[in-house]
């Protein structure tokens, strides 16, 4: 009963309670961004104002008009663009991830369209539409199955013409370059296989119980490349824990036997691509009949490799201590690259011929410029980019640089910006970005530590809009007169294979507590930081870490806010524990462990219909506080998942961890919530 009371109170304080900053005016992040690839149009969509806006835009001046917007703070964002190779057509999916709107039920996924008519049309319940080449037809997904449309003036006739293409699952859909037949992936148990439909029949390809991924179509589409990777290695398993090897295959077969054969495999036990996400980034590609590039860091690093497919010759495209993640194949056969070679929290594009290995670099070494697409006959590239807090789209094109709108203002000119290598004491280096106020010091300090843990933060806009919200806080933070430090602690990404896989981590013995304990030293030795009054704060996993922090040292920090943390890894679904010995060293490595050492306050937040992190170890912990007499205070949003999706929430979470680190930290006296919070 006391259980119930303590989550009812909590619940009760958030739903409708104003909140009175505007913290997250001016902040503007372009989710997603593509072009036609014969026709110089392109379209993205932008967060800003507590909504999603699809734009498009056409050259010579590019001048951006919105095609569909989400109402403020609704739950369904607009994602998932695609346009057709014309540019006629822009398909786009609408959906919420949990039940972020309020409505007492999962928000609906839409499939949509907008054609010459410019009148947006639903073709029905599903999610990631994708146009055909030769702009007549649209595929999306909906609840396992691969449906399709045809596209005309009428929607009701683009609605009535939908049939089932495929069902059991099919996901991650290609069309041929032809638009006549379409290859998926689909998942059987723990292994995986890829489909080909076309004519309305489908065929597949013998995986022999292998985890066969990423169908890639070659430029006659009598050809497929995909990856085939080695099951028991377990590479699409649990990121959690000490990152298995990954063995796996860069496969080719004719279209008319689906039969394939083996063109390069990863020498040792490893080499996929692990950090491959985008879905515009595929980790196998072709340049021409007899060429392909996959992504690979069998050498430690995500590096491009060219793949002769005659001589089975391979030859390393993007070398370097340093990884590229998003890349794109331009009509010539040269590919488009984002890597981090100015810098592990920055991103450049450079343009890679494919014959002679010459790099050019489009970008200049600062920022964060990602996700490349070529477009108009290769006339033409876009990417996302940003310097400074916020992010927008450029395009390069035979006159300039153009963006389709300029980039709103920095209201953070009051913070400085720099990075910086941290040692901690086992010799492990990592990368951190410091964002202090310009204003005599002492001051007090945050450090923040970001989810995953295959994530990382930049100096600018990150990759993500969820930690691009997450950066615009902390610089917030710091023009408040806080110094912030942002820490890629290791098992992270951007920093290498050997850097994400090193041992004793996560809940094989805490290891990324030595680099928090580095950037606690660290801060400590500035002389602008007020060496008494360090916090921490941090989500999901960062928030692990964060209450494994305050509860082992709260010699070392004075409070903190945890996000959707985890509190006992003894406890959790990410993976099995297999003896009393695991469970016992889980525990050791999570707050959970050392609870009675305790001191600090603590502001837990944490989202109730959270289906990673479940809401149980939130109240769990705080009670167990409590009842030691510990200062915490729980807060939770009735409304949200795992990850926060409404802006009036993420202002919340902003307003209480601000002045709860105001109250612990800072000293500072601030009103009472007239909610009662």
């Amino acid at each position: 009963m006391r259980h119930f009371l303590t989550a009812l109170t909590v619940l009760l304080s958030a739903p409708g309670a104003a909140f009175a900053s505007d913290v997250f005016a001016g902040w503007r992040y372009v989710t997603e961004a593509v072009g036609a690839r014969d026709d110089d149009a392109v379209a993205y969509i932008a967060q800003s104002d507590a909504r999603t806006t699809l734009y498009t835009a056409a050259g010579p001046d590019y001048r951006p008009k919105v095609l569909a917007a989400s109402a403020p703070n609704d739950g369904v964002p607009i994602e998932a663009v695609s346009i057709s190779a014309d540019g006629r057509w822009i398909a786009y999916g609408r959906g919420g991830v949990g039940d972020a709107a309020g409505l007492g039920e999962i928000s609906a996924r839409g499939a949509w369209v907008v054609g010459p008519g410019a009148v947006p049309c639903r073709l029905g319940e599903g999610a990631r539409p994708t146009l055909s080449p030769r702009g007549d037809q649209v595929s999306w997904l909906s609840k396992g199955r691969l449906m399709r449309a045809r596209l005309g003036d009428d929607c009701a006739a683009m609605q009535a013409s939908t049939r089932e293409m495929v069902g059991g699952g099919a996901i991650a859909p290609v069309w041929s370059p032809d638009g006549g037949a379409l290859a998926f992936e689909q998942p059987i148990g723990r292994s995986r296989r890829i489909g080909v439909w076309s004519d309305g029949q489908v065929r597949y390809i013998d995986h022999g119980g292998q985890l066969d991924v990423a169908p890639a179509w070659s430029p006659d589409g009598r050809s497929l490349a995909f990856l085939r990777i080695d099951p028991s290695s377990d590479a699409v398993a649990n990121q959690y824990d000490e990152d298995p090897p990954a063995r796996f295959s860069v496969m080719t077969t004719p279209i008319d036997t689906l039969s394939p054969t083996t063109a390069w495999t990863s020498p040792g036990d490893d080499g996929f691509a692990r950090q491959w996400r985008s879905r515009t980034t595929p980790p196998v590609a072709w340049l021409d009949a007899g060429r392909l590039i996959f992504l690979s860091e069998h050498q430690d690093w995500q590096h491009v490799y060219a793949l002769d497919l005659a001589t089975h010759a391979t030859r390393d495209l993007t070398p370097g201590s340093c990884e590229t993640d998003y890349l794109d194949v331009a009509p010539n056969g040269s590919i488009y690259v984002s890597d981090n070679c100015s810098g592990v929290d920055r991103r450049r594009i450079s343009l890679v011929d494919t014959r002679s290995g010459a790099a050019d670099a489009l970008t200049g070494a600062e920022g964060v410029a990602i996700q490349p697409f070529a477009f108009d006959h290769g006339e033409r590239v876009l990417w996302r980019a940003s310097a400074g807090p916020v992010q927008t789209v450029q395009i390069r094109t035979p006159g300039g640089l153009i963006s389709p709108e300029p980039p709103p203002a920095n209201p953070f000119q009051d913070v400085k910006v720099t990075s910086r290598t941290l040692l901690a004491a086992d010799e492990v280096a990592t990368n951190a970005q410091i964002y202090a106020p310009t204003t005599p010091g002492p001051h007090p300090a945050i450090i923040f530590l970001h989810g995953g843990p295959q994530r990382q933060t930049f100096s600018d806009a990150a990759p993500s809009a969820f930690y691009s919200r997450f950066g615009w806080m902390n610089r917030a933070l710091a023009s408040k007169g806080y110094v912030v430090l942002q820490l890629n602690y290791r098992s992270g990404n951007g920093q290498g294979r050997a850097f994400r896989r090193i041992r004793g981590v996560a809940r094989g013995g805490a290891g990324e507590f030595k680099d928090l304990l580095a950037a606690q030293i660290y801060l400590a030795s500035r002389k602008d930081v007020d060496r008494a009054h360090i916090g921490v704060w941090g989500d999901s996993w960062g928030g692990w870490l964060t209450a494994l922090g305050l509860a082992r040292r709260s010699d070392l920090f004075a409070s903190g806010v945890v996000v959707s943390g985890v509190y006992d890894l003894s406890k959790t679904s990410f993976g099995p524990l297999l003896n009393p010995q695991a469970r016992s060293l889980a525990k050791a490595s999570s707050a959970a462990g050392s609870i009675d050492a305790w001191r600090s306050p603590v502001l837990i937040v944490h989202g109730v219909g959270d289906n990673t992190v479940p809401y149980s170890q939130a109240t769990s912990m705080y009670e167990a506080l409590k009842a030691r007499g510990r200062t915490a205070e729980l807060f939770s949003f009735p409304r949200e998942a795992h990850a926060l999706q409404l802006e009036q929430d993420w202002t919340l979470l902003y307003d209480k961890a601000s002045a709860f680190f105001d109250r612990t930290l800072a000293g500072k006296s601030v009103s009472a919530d007239p909610a009662g919070r």
